[in-house]
């Protein structure tokens, strides 16, 4: 029996939600269709959409956990 997918919303994590969101809404014009309910752009979870397409973006790390910039290591296989 075959499902019926209508739509995918992959989950990204990322390193900074500010620069990211920026991003994906100023430059690629995408919308924020939800998020965490924190202070924009400052959230750690936000659903985003664009034509029908959604994607979500995750802080990598807790806000007192979050090294000063992204550990070569962490990120290699991006």
């Amino acid at each position: 029996m075959a499902i019926d997918v209508r739509g995918l919303a992959p989950l990204l994590q990322v390193f900074d939600m500010p620069t990211s969101i920026k991003f994906y809404c100023d430059g690629l014009g995408f919308q924020i269709a939800g998020n965490d309910g924190k202070t924009a752009p400052h959230f750690d979870w936000v659903l985003l959409r664009l034509n029908g397409a959604e994607l979500m973006l995750n802080t990598a790390y807790e806000a007192d956990q979050r090294p000063p910039k992204p550990d070569p290591a962490r990120i290699a296989v991006h």
